[in-house]
């Protein structure tokens, strides 16, 4: 009995030490699973943060990219830093723009771009060479298998719709349309986590258009790609002799809208494909008669917001037509704009910088001056639908039949306050001075001007013959300048603040012998640059040669006068949004001395233009060596900004 006592007694303390050890484990095991779930806490805290991180890094790019595309910011200005969510961003641009030589043969499929040097390129992203668009991952001094000092790596051969081919050494690698690469560093509060992305945006540049010699429907283009001209390519071929041509690009779709005029009266559009670089087929809008080629029965703009393209045209009588294009294909069927009488020979189209609003003014046939607006959605006649005017500057006995082929007429809007400006050209022979009424619609308070107004220009010598209104782009402007060449070949210009138009004072007479009366022997556009903000410059040709002059609205006054080149008929003139670039096309009749295209442009907010091309060697140097057409040359080259931002590359940088 006593040993049964023993034994049982030896179980108990046997138990006790089995439930002391279980609870060991259970404790080991306890403080285990603690330490487990803390640390994926931890992880996943850590995770957290680190996407928080890089969302905010995307926040900035972002942001960057927002002001560059609605603001047009220049990319040096892109620098913030914001809070955003739970942490804050900073973001570093670094514009680059860079021209080198290739430093051996590649062909078509070599993924290895040797260079004499890659200084000043981006970590990555997109070159140019001749017609080819390259994009590149990185650059390097090890270039196997070429021998070269530096070269560009991973290359993508044949983007944005360009072919891969051969190309020989000396051949220069440019950057394609320049690069802004941003930065942007994602960090979150009391934290250590910390993302960095950077995005390669290429810089808009521009696209001139223009046409030859008669009997030449090639419509032939040029894309500026931040310091030169590229080579010369083809757009598709339209009928005949072209007379007028009309760009214009849209600001959500890599695409642009291209019309033209020719001599058998076809008035066609076509759309290019940016992505591709390629045209799609000619759209025949309407054939008016021989006799209404010689002006410029049609027009194209994109709604400022929701970015459709409209062209009005004149469809052979009374009412244009107009339609539509959203980015696919097809058109929207022709419609009317219900305007009676005779057929719209000249029409003029401007956005309203903040809204789709679209404002018309057409000059008909029987010299009559209509008006009306886009609301976005129709036509409206703004309460006053009769004709604005029937004894407009075409009537004058000293331009019979209009052989002069005037523009008397243009629209601008105020860019501020968003009031649209028409303007046009009179006849008032009793007084001895010309007028130039105009009246101004403000959608916004829904009112327009209840009669004209006319600013009279005493230093005209006739009848206005061609008129252009241009708004100054700075933030907070509501200037416009007129500039009119009149029929006794007359130029002068005045400035509207808002209020009022200036005078004389300010305004001398600039010229009064300009090249002829059939074509625009001028142009003007204000300056985007910011150290420029408020001037502008003027660009004419005379039987001699072609002069600018800058503006200065801080002054009130106009500089000296520069004189270069030859004899000049046609001038045009654009100021990029973005980089800041004057960039002007000139076109030089046949009776020239040299009938050439030629261009010169103006960068980086300097007084310093570049020398007015010349038949070189050089691709766009100048444009076109001749031969061109004799008068009138009326509007054969145009010029148009490329408003939408490809984005080249992205990538996440590992500190």
């Amino acid at each position: 009995m006593a040993e049964k006592i023993d034994i049982i007694s030896n179980q108990k303390g046997a138990s006790i030490i089995a439930v002391i050890a279980i609870m060991l484990i259970l404790a080991v095991m306890g403080a285990a699973l603690v330490s487990l779930v803390t640390t994926g806490s931890d992880i996943s805290i850590n995770q957290l943060q680190s996407e928080q991180a890089f969302n905010i890094a995307e926040g900035g790019i972002e942001k960057a990219l927002t002001e560059f595309v609605k603001n047009n910011t220049p990319c040096a200005s892109l620098v913030y830093t914001n809070s955003l969510g739970a942490g804050s961003f900073t973001t570093a641009p670094t514009l680059h723009t860079m021209n080198v030589l290739l430093d051996a043969n590649i062909t078509a499929a070599d993924t290895v771009i040797p260079v004499n040097s890659t200084a000043g390129y981006a970590s990555h992203g997109r070159i140019r060479i001749e017609n080819e668009d390259i994009n590149y991952a990185a650059t390097s001094t090890t270039c196997a298998p070429f021998a070269s000092p530096a070269c560009f790596t991973g290359a993508q051969r044949g983007v944005a719709g360009s072919t891969a081919v051969l190309h020989n050494a000396g051949a220069g690698v440019n950057t394609a349309q320049e690069e802004c690469l941003v930065r942007s560093t994602g960090t979150v509060t009391n934290s250590s986590a910390q993302r960095i992305v950077e995005k390669g945006i290429q810089m808009p540049g521009a696209m001139m258009v223009y046409a030859k010699a008669n009997i030449d429907g090639n419509v032939y283009y040029r894309r500026w790609d931040g310091t030169n001209w590229g080579p010369e390519r083809n757009a598709t071929a339209v009928p005949s002799t072209i007379r007028y041509l009309v760009l214009k690009f849209s600001r959500t779709r890599n695409e642009a809208i291209l019309g033209t005029l020719s001599s058998t009266g076809a008035i066609n559009v076509q759309v290019w494909n940016g992505n591709t670089q390629t045209w799609g087929a000619p759209l025949l809008l309407f054939t008016v008669g021989g006799g209404d080629s010689l002006y410029r029965g049609f027009d194209i703009e994109y709604e400022t917001t929701s970015d459709r393209a409209i062209v009005v045209y004149n469809d052979g009588d009374g009412n244009p037509s107009y339609r539509i294009w959203n980015g696919t294909p097809p058109w929207s069927a022709a419609a009317d704009i219900p305007i009676a009488g005779a057929r719209p020979i000249w029409i003029e189209l401007a956005p309203n910088p903040q809204n789709d609003e679209i404002a018309m003014i057409t000059l008909k046939n029987n010299t009559d001056v209509y008006a009306r607006y886009w609301t976005g959605a129709a036509w409206n006649d703004m309460g006053a639908p009769g004709a604005w005017d029937t004894t407009t500057a075409v009537n004058d006995t000293n331009v019979p039949n209009m052989n002069d082929f005037p523009k008397i007429i243009d629209v601008a809007y105020e860019q501020t306050s968003g009031r649209a400006m028409f303007i046009w050209g009179d006849d008032d022979r009793g007084g001895g001075n010309q007028r130039l009424p105009y009246r101004i619609w403000d959608s916004a308070t829904v009112t327009l001007d209840p009669v004209r107004t006319d600013l009279v220009i005493g230093t005209m010598a006739d009848v206005a013959n061609w008129i252009r209104l241009v708004p100054n782009p700075t933030p907070g402007s509501n200037q416009l300048m007129v500039g009119v060449q009149d029929n006794g070949r007359d130029l002068n210009t005045r400035l509207w603040n808002g209020i009022a138009w200036d005078t004389v004072a300010q305004h001398p007479e600039h010229d009064g012998t300009t090249e002829d009366t059939d074509s625009r022997n001028f142009d003007i556009v204000f300056e985007t640059h910011p150290a420029n903000a408020g001037k502008a410059w003027l660009v004419w040709g005379n039987a001699a040669n072609v002069s600018r002059k800058q503006w200065d609205s801080a002054t009130n006054s106009w500089g000296a006068p520069t004189t270069v080149g030859d004899d000049t008929a046609l001038v045009q003139l654009l100021a990029l949004p973005q980089s800041r670039t004057v960039l002007t096309a000139v076109y030089e009749d046949s009776a020239a001395g040299s009938d050439d295209i030629r261009e010169m442009h103006l960068t980086g907010g300097s007084a310093a233009w570049s020398t007015l091309s010349s038949p070189s060697t050089t691709p766009s140097d100048p444009v076109w060596a001749g031969p061109t057409v004799p008068d009138p040359v009326l509007e054969r080259v145009f010029i148009a900004s490329e408003r939408y931002v490809p984005i080249i590359n992205w990538r996440e940088i590992y500190p």
